[in-house]
C-alpha cells in the first residue's frame, strides 16, 4: 500500500513562529544559564583577603566585586544598594549581550540572583556606561549566526516586539538591522 502525492502541500502557518520561538527559548535559556553561571562563580570565586567573622558566620554572602570597588570609587555619595545595581549591571553587561529592558529584568527578579529595588536600578540604568545600539546591533548579528535562515522582518519584530524579547526600541533596531546591511 503505497501512496504518492501529487503535489506538495503549502507550509502551514505554524511554521513561521516555530524559529521566533525557538530563538526565544534559546535566548532566555541562555541568559538565565549564563546568570547562574556567573552568580556561582561570583559566589565560590577564591579572594585574597581573609574571611571575617560576619563572612564565615554568613557564607552565601558575595565577595566585593571589583566592578563594585570601582562603582564605589566613582560615586561614593550613592546608597550602598544604588552602588550594588550598577555593579551588577556592569557585570551582566561585560558577560551578556542585553537591551535595557532585559537588563532591568535581570536586576529585579530573584531568579537571577540580584532582586534589587526599582529605584537602585534606575540609578544603575542612568548611570551604566553602555550605547544600546551597538547592544542591539550584537544581538542582531549573534541571532543571525545562530539561526542564518531568520529574514530580517522577523528579526525586526522579535527585537522589539516580542514580549519575551529584549523589546529594543524602534531605533535601536533600526540601528542594528542598518549594520548588518
Amino acid at each position: 500500500m503505497t501512496q504518492q502525492y501529487g503535489s506538495q502541500q503549502q507550509p502551514s502557518k505554524f511554521r513561521q513562529f516555530i524559529l521566533p520561538i525557538i530563538i526565544l527559548i534559546l535566548a532566555v535559556g541562555a541568559a538565565i544559564y549564563g546568570v547562574l553561571w556567573s552568580t556561582d562563580e561570583t559566589n565560590t570565586a577564591p579572594t585574597e583577603d581573609s574571611t571575617t567573622a560576619e563572612q564565615a558566620e554568613n557564607p552565601e554572602q558575595p565577595e566585593k566585586s571589583q566592578d563594585l570597588a570601582e562603582v564605589e570609587n566613582e560615586f561614593p555619595d550613592a546608597e550602598a544598594a544604588q552602588q550594588q545595581a550598577l555593579a551588577a549591571a556592569r557585570t551582566e553587561l561585560e558577560i551578556y549581550v542585553l537591551s535595557e529592558h532585559q537588563l532591568e529584568l535581570v536586576l529585579s527578579d530573584p531568579e537571577f540572583g540580584y532582586e534589587l529595588e526599582q529605584a537602585a536600578i534606575d540609578f544603575a540604568l542612568e548611570n551604566i556606561e553602555v550605547v544600546w545600539n551597538d547592544q542591539a546591533h550584537q544581538y542582531a548579528v549573534a541571532t543571525l549566526q545562530e539561526f542564518p535562515e531568520v529574514e530580517l522582518t522577523e528579526l525586526e519584530e522579535v527585537m522589539q516586539h516580542d514580549p519575551q524579547g529584549p523589546q529594543f526600541t524602534a531605533e535601536q533596531t533600526e540601528y542594528a538591522l542598518s549594520q548588518l546591511e
